[in-house]
């Protein structure tokens, strides 16, 4: 990804992480999710903090990832939780 793909909030260490998974595009990041795509990245790198789950959410609502609700924190939070869970 670059800024050419339109994605707010991402920096490089972030978007290297996210093209290791895969994830090269805003349309590629509309497909999987951001919950799924942290998921993809976090497998990969430990050091991936929750910012690497709200900036590509944020990405996709055009909007700065320090604006994210803190409800919706708390539901992609959840989201992940469940995933590793099982």
């Amino acid at each position: 990804m670059s800024e050419a793909s339109g994605l707010k909030n991402l920096g490089k260490v972030s978007t290297q992480w996210l093209n290791e998974a895969g994830i090269y595009t805003l349309e590629d990041l509309r497909e999987i999710g951001p919950v799924q795509a942290y998921v993809k990245v976090r497998l990969r790198q430990h050091r991936a903090s929750l910012n690497l789950l709200y900036a590509p959410w944020a990405a996709l609502e055009n909007i700065d990832w320090r604006d994210v609700p803190l409800e919706s924190k708390e539901l992609l939070k959840h989201e992940v939780e469940t995933i590793f869970e099982n």
